[in-house]
Protein backbone atom coordinates (compact mmCIF):
# COMPACT_ATOMS: atom_id res chain seq x y z
CA UNK A 1 0.00 0.00 0.00
CA UNK A 2 1.22 3.52 -1.19
CA UNK A 3 2.17 6.43 1.89
CA UNK A 4 -0.43 8.59 2.40
CA UNK A 5 -0.18 12.49 1.25
CA UNK A 6 2.24 14.12 3.49
CA UNK A 7 1.71 16.30 6.44
CA UNK A 8 2.45 19.16 3.95
CA UNK A 9 -0.19 18.10 1.27
CA UNK A 10 -2.92 17.82 3.61
CA UNK A 11 -2.09 21.15 5.11
CA UNK A 12 -2.00 22.54 1.54
CA UNK A 13 -5.52 20.73 1.35
CA UNK A 14 -6.76 22.32 4.33
CA UNK A 15 -6.15 25.43 3.13
CA UNK A 16 -7.70 24.76 -0.70
CA UNK A 17 -11.06 24.09 1.73
CA UNK A 18 -11.35 27.19 3.70
CA UNK A 19 -10.31 29.24 0.83
CA UNK A 20 -13.17 27.51 -1.40
CA UNK A 21 -15.67 27.17 1.80
CA UNK A 22 -15.21 31.12 2.07
CA UNK A 23 -15.68 31.56 -1.59
CA UNK A 24 -18.96 29.06 -1.63
CA UNK A 25 -20.68 31.92 1.55
CA UNK A 26 -19.87 33.96 -0.78
CA UNK A 27 -21.72 33.02 -3.36
CA UNK A 28 -24.33 31.94 -1.87
CA UNK A 29 -24.51 35.28 0.96
CA UNK A 30 -24.68 37.09 -2.51
CA UNK A 31 -27.60 35.20 -4.11
CA UNK A 32 -29.54 35.41 -1.21
CA UNK A 33 -29.37 39.01 -1.13
CA UNK A 34 -30.64 39.18 -4.38
CA UNK A 35 -34.37 40.80 -3.92
CA UNK A 36 -37.33 37.78 -4.99
CA UNK A 37 -38.42 40.77 -7.15
CA UNK A 38 -35.70 41.17 -9.32
CA UNK A 39 -35.52 37.18 -10.26
CA UNK A 40 -38.99 37.45 -10.87
CA UNK A 41 -38.81 40.16 -13.48
CA UNK A 42 -35.63 38.32 -14.88
CA UNK A 43 -37.77 35.42 -15.94
CA UNK A 44 -41.62 37.04 -16.54
CA UNK A 45 -41.11 40.31 -17.93
CA UNK A 46 -40.81 42.00 -21.44
CA UNK A 47 -37.50 42.24 -22.67
CA UNK A 48 -36.49 46.00 -21.10
CA UNK A 49 -37.91 45.34 -17.57
CA UNK A 50 -36.33 41.77 -18.00
CA UNK A 51 -32.69 42.64 -19.14
CA UNK A 52 -32.53 45.65 -16.32
CA UNK A 53 -33.52 42.59 -13.66
CA UNK A 54 -31.06 40.47 -15.19
CA UNK A 55 -28.51 43.21 -15.72
CA UNK A 56 -28.76 43.88 -11.60
CA UNK A 57 -28.72 39.98 -10.76
CA UNK A 58 -25.22 39.47 -12.73
CA UNK A 59 -23.67 43.05 -11.08
CA UNK A 60 -24.39 40.92 -7.89
CA UNK A 61 -22.56 38.09 -8.35
CA UNK A 62 -19.67 36.48 -9.41
CA UNK A 63 -19.45 35.84 -13.43
CA UNK A 64 -21.90 33.23 -14.26
CA UNK A 65 -20.65 29.90 -15.89
CA UNK A 66 -23.88 30.30 -18.37
CA UNK A 67 -26.21 32.44 -18.84
CA UNK A 68 -29.52 32.83 -20.99
CA UNK A 69 -31.79 35.84 -21.29
CA UNK A 70 -34.14 34.51 -18.56
CA UNK A 71 -31.95 32.48 -16.61
CA UNK A 72 -27.97 31.91 -15.52
CA UNK A 73 -25.95 29.18 -13.77
CA UNK A 74 -23.08 29.52 -11.54
CA UNK A 75 -20.71 26.85 -10.80
CA UNK A 76 -19.07 26.64 -7.07
CA UNK A 77 -16.84 24.09 -5.56
CA UNK A 78 -18.09 23.61 -2.06
CA UNK A 79 -16.14 21.64 0.84
CA UNK A 80 -18.74 18.92 2.13
CA UNK A 81 -18.23 15.26 3.58
CA UNK A 82 -14.79 14.82 3.42
CA UNK A 83 -14.79 15.81 -0.34
CA UNK A 84 -14.99 19.06 -2.53
CA UNK A 85 -18.28 19.01 -4.84
CA UNK A 86 -18.59 20.58 -7.33
CA UNK A 87 -22.63 22.51 -7.46
CA UNK A 88 -24.48 24.70 -9.63
CA UNK A 89 -26.59 27.47 -8.57
CA UNK A 90 -28.67 28.95 -10.82
CA UNK A 91 -32.24 30.69 -11.48
CA UNK A 92 -34.61 30.14 -14.48
CA UNK A 93 -34.34 26.71 -15.01
CA UNK A 94 -36.50 23.77 -14.44
CA UNK A 95 -39.45 25.48 -14.20
CA UNK A 96 -37.94 26.29 -10.55
CA UNK A 97 -39.27 29.54 -9.04
CA UNK A 98 -36.04 31.64 -7.03
CA UNK A 99 -32.74 29.71 -7.01
CA UNK A 100 -32.29 26.01 -7.59
CA UNK A 101 -28.73 24.74 -6.27
CA UNK A 102 -27.68 20.68 -6.96
CA UNK A 103 -24.71 18.95 -7.29
CA UNK A 104 -22.51 19.39 -10.81
CA UNK A 105 -21.68 15.86 -11.36
CA UNK A 106 -18.45 15.48 -9.65
CA UNK A 107 -16.55 15.70 -6.42
CA UNK A 108 -12.76 15.21 -5.44
CA UNK A 109 -11.56 13.64 -2.23
CA UNK A 110 -9.08 14.73 0.40
CA UNK A 111 -6.61 12.17 -0.68
CA UNK A 112 -7.28 12.94 -4.33
CA UNK A 113 -6.23 16.37 -3.70
CA UNK A 114 -3.29 15.55 -1.47
CA UNK A 115 -1.71 13.34 -4.45
CA UNK A 116 -2.50 16.59 -6.67
CA UNK A 117 0.06 18.56 -4.05
CA UNK A 118 2.44 16.06 -3.17
CA UNK A 119 2.83 14.57 -6.52
CA UNK A 120 2.18 18.23 -9.07
CA UNK A 121 5.35 19.56 -6.37
CA UNK A 122 3.38 22.05 -4.86
CA UNK A 123 3.29 24.36 -8.16
CA UNK A 124 0.01 23.87 -10.00
CA UNK A 125 -3.52 25.64 -9.01
CA UNK A 126 -5.97 22.74 -7.51
CA UNK A 127 -8.63 24.85 -7.90
CA UNK A 128 -8.28 25.26 -12.11
CA UNK A 129 -7.30 21.42 -11.93
CA UNK A 130 -10.98 20.32 -11.03
CA UNK A 131 -12.47 23.10 -13.00
CA UNK A 132 -10.78 21.18 -15.60
CA UNK A 133 -11.85 17.85 -15.05
CA UNK A 134 -15.27 19.13 -15.13
CA UNK A 135 -15.16 20.98 -18.01
CA UNK A 136 -13.91 17.98 -19.56
CA UNK A 137 -17.29 15.91 -18.32
CA UNK A 138 -19.22 19.22 -19.51
CA UNK A 139 -17.58 18.74 -23.10
CA UNK A 140 -19.34 15.00 -23.45
CA UNK A 141 -22.10 14.98 -25.59
CA UNK A 142 -24.94 12.45 -23.99
CA UNK A 143 -24.01 9.07 -25.96
CA UNK A 144 -20.07 9.74 -24.82
CA UNK A 145 -21.15 10.24 -21.04
CA UNK A 146 -23.29 7.26 -21.26
CA UNK A 147 -20.04 5.37 -22.47
CA UNK A 148 -18.14 7.06 -20.16
CA UNK A 149 -20.44 6.27 -16.84
CA UNK A 150 -20.16 2.91 -17.55
CA UNK A 151 -17.49 2.19 -16.90
CA UNK A 152 -15.10 0.64 -13.74
CA UNK A 153 -12.66 4.01 -13.72
CA UNK A 154 -12.31 6.72 -15.75
CA UNK A 155 -9.25 9.68 -16.18
CA UNK A 156 -10.63 13.35 -16.94
CA UNK A 157 -7.46 15.59 -17.17
CA UNK A 158 -6.88 17.95 -14.76
CA UNK A 159 -3.84 20.12 -14.42
CA UNK A 160 -0.73 18.88 -15.23
CA UNK A 161 -1.82 15.46 -14.89
CA UNK A 162 -5.25 13.27 -14.49
CA UNK A 163 -7.64 12.67 -12.11
CA UNK A 164 -8.64 8.85 -11.53
CA UNK A 165 -12.60 8.69 -10.91
CA UNK A 166 -14.84 6.49 -10.03
CA UNK A 167 -18.25 6.50 -11.66
CA UNK A 168 -21.30 6.92 -9.33
CA UNK A 169 -24.17 5.94 -12.15
CA UNK A 170 -26.58 5.10 -9.60
CA UNK A 171 -26.43 7.64 -7.07
CA UNK A 172 -29.87 9.79 -6.33
CA UNK A 173 -27.88 13.33 -5.29
CA UNK A 174 -26.29 13.94 -9.16
CA UNK A 175 -23.43 13.31 -7.94
CA UNK A 176 -22.17 11.27 -10.98
CA UNK A 177 -18.48 11.07 -10.48
CA UNK A 178 -15.80 10.99 -7.35
CA UNK A 179 -12.12 11.58 -8.56
CA UNK A 180 -10.64 9.20 -6.09
CA UNK A 181 -6.80 10.48 -6.25
CA UNK A 182 -4.67 12.47 -9.10
CA UNK A 183 -1.40 11.75 -10.95
CA UNK A 184 0.93 13.21 -12.88
CA UNK A 185 1.87 13.05 -16.50
CA UNK A 186 5.43 11.33 -15.87
CA UNK A 187 3.03 9.02 -13.70
CA UNK A 188 0.69 7.85 -16.36
CA UNK A 189 0.46 4.35 -18.41
CA UNK A 190 0.21 4.20 -21.56
CA UNK A 191 -3.84 3.55 -21.39
CA UNK A 192 -4.32 6.62 -19.85
CA UNK A 193 -2.13 8.58 -22.09
CA UNK A 194 -4.27 7.43 -24.72
CA UNK A 195 -7.41 8.74 -22.62
CA UNK A 196 -5.55 12.14 -22.16
CA UNK A 197 -5.39 12.06 -25.78
CA UNK A 198 -8.97 11.63 -26.50
CA UNK A 199 -9.79 13.63 -24.08
CA UNK A 200 -8.13 16.47 -26.04
CA UNK A 201 -10.13 15.33 -28.83
CA UNK A 202 -13.25 15.60 -27.12
CA UNK A 203 -12.56 19.15 -25.70
CA UNK A 204 -11.53 20.35 -29.22
CA UNK A 205 -14.92 19.30 -31.05
CA UNK A 206 -16.81 20.71 -27.90
CA UNK A 207 -15.32 24.31 -28.11
CA UNK A 208 -15.86 23.73 -32.11
CA UNK A 209 -19.85 23.45 -31.42
CA UNK A 210 -19.68 25.87 -29.26
CA UNK A 211 -17.87 28.52 -31.61
CA UNK A 212 -20.09 27.23 -34.63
Amino acid sequence: MSAPPTAQARGATRLLWASLAAKAAATEAASGAVPAALLRDARRCTSAKRDRAMSAILGAMPVPLYREKRAALWRVLVPDDEMIVVEGLGFGTCGINGWSRRSFGIGFTLHALGRFYDRSGFTADAEAAMLGAHDALLALRPDEGEQIFSLADVTLPGGPGLFVVEPQPERADGLRAIARTWVSHGQTWPDQDAEAAAWAQIIAADAGRAAA
